[in-house]
């Protein structure tokens, strides 16, 4: 922005713009990991990775039990994944407070 032009745009000056500091430019950054769309992107690998696992334990049951047992471990990444990452950046932005 150093070597932008000085002319409005939109009637706005670079001036007008709020100052960024580093504060601001962590919490960002923590608002973007902590999307909902990455937490889903984590918890879809991990249930990937545990998919064949999941087909083992459950080949011998019926359809509708395996549907469910499927249904209920996806369920059980999701919200472990949420908490987990929300944990993590909840103690992040803690430790960073108390420096």
């Amino acid at each position: 922005m150093r070597r932008a032009a000085p002319n409005p745009y939109k009637n706005l000056l670079y001036k007008d713009y709020p100052k960024k500091n580093a504060d601001r430019v962590n919490a960002m950054a923590r608002e973007k990991v902590m999307s909902d769309v990455a937490k889903k992107q984590i918890a879809e690998k991990v249930y990937e990775r545990l998919e064949p696992k999941i087909n083992e334990k459950t080949a011998n049951m019926n359809s509708i039990a395996t549907k469910t047992a499927c249904k209920l471990v996806k369920t059980a990444i999701e919200k472990a994944v949420n908490e987990g990452v929300d944990r993590v950046m909840l103690d992040i932005t803690d430790k960073r407070k108390k420096t």
